[in-house]
């Protein structure tokens, strides 16, 4: 009797949307999409994932599922490829920035530098107020959540603790933002419209 023994070859799995450091609106529908394939089968479905939470599986390429974050925040989407013989693989993280707001507010988006670490961030503008969130990409792992922050008519903003410390400071345009301080540190935030008037 001749008996072929072969070890089940993993498939692969990529997200292909959104792009990481993508910003959203709370309550907007977001499409996820993904590459996956395997060497050795079929695959029997993607399932895609947002802090560790299900989101939704699609079982035919392309995959895909729409999903819509309900609160502000910072979320880590990721995908998982299942393989006809129950072997999955898990793609890389692609972070996503949800922000509040409504059509009418800019949403800004960018990266940092200083702190002695890099970041991505986003910031919406609405009237004279803004709500920001950043979030390490290397030399740490903070995040940064500051709201309510006025915008005076120059487009400038500052936000100081109860002891007088600025947390955050900078100045909004039709063009972009700048930050020259975020939780009290010097750093050098550069960031651009990601999506405006609606």
């Amino acid at each position: 009797i001749l008996v072929n023994v072969s070890s089940n070859q993993a498939p692969t799995v990529s997200l292909t949307s959104p792009g990481n450091g993508s910003s959203t609106r709370v309550a907007t529908g977001l499409s996820l999409s993904a590459t996956a394939s395997d060497a050795d089968g079929t695959i029997t479905g993607v399932q895609f994932f947002a802090n560790g939470s299900l989101i939704g599986n699609d079982t035919s390429p392309p995959y895909s599922v729409q999903w819509t974050p309900g609160a502000e925040g910072i979320y880590r989407i990721t995908a998982t490829a299942l393989d006809n013989s129950g072997t999955a693989t898990t793609s890389s993280t692609v972070t996503v920035v949800a922000v509040s707001g409504t059509s009418g507010d800019r949403v800004y988006t960018g990266t940092f530098f200083g702190l002695n670490e890099t970041g991505r961030f986003a910031l919406l503008a609405s009237g004279q107020s803004a709500n920001f969130i950043g979030y390490s990409t290397a030399g740490g792992s903070k995040v940064y959540s500051y709201s309510g922050i006025p915008v005076d008519s120059a487009g400038g903003f500052s936000l100081t603790d109860s002891t007088g410390r600025v947390l955050l400071a900078g100045g909004v345009s039709d063009t972009g933002v700048t930050v020259s301080r975020i939780d009290g540190n010097s750093t050098v935030l550069i960031g651009s419209i990601a999506s405006g008037n609606g």
